[in-house]
């Protein structure tokens, strides 16, 4: 993005007071502001009930799509990296299957416990990673 659309468009985030200026920094001798979310917490589960959302809610999963993907290729090749054990912080998978109401609800609330442990205060000497899933009916 050009920093002019990009500062345009942060411009208009704060003005609807999705994004707020939390303070500055100054980097190689510039100042840089700083900006935070209100809430720590965004979910557009709701925005997904309404079929008129569905052109903007394809745009937003594009977007996760291609930074996923660049997320994926900075991780592979991080030292850290480690893809074969219990404490693996690499990894990908697409999985199709047929799911009955009651494996529905069991997958729901596992993917409900994974997003509130992403969402919990990060710690200080914690690894950071990255977490992004897709689910959709196919017919």
């Amino acid at each position: 993005m050009q920093p002019s659309a990009l500062y345009h468009h942060l411009e208009l985030l704060v003005a609807v007071d999705l994004v707020r200026e939390e303070g500055s920094r100054s980097s190689n001798g510039k100042a840089e502001a700083l900006y935070a979310t209100p809430s720590r917490r965004m979910r557009l589960r709701r925005a997904l009930e309404h079929p008129h959302h569905a052109p903007t809610m394809r745009k937003i999963v594009a977007t996760l799509g291609r930074r996923a993907e660049r997320d994926f290729a900075r991780g592979i090749e991080a030292e850290c990296a480690r893809a074969g054990s219990q404490d693996r912080n690499l990894g990908f998978f697409r999985l199709v299957n047929r799911m009955d109401r009651q494996r529905l609800g069991r997958l729901n609330a596992l993917l409900d416990e994974v997003a509130e442990l992403m969402w919990e205060e990060p710690q200080e000497d914690g690894e950071l990673v990255t977490l992004t899933w897709v689910m959709a009916p196919l017919e």
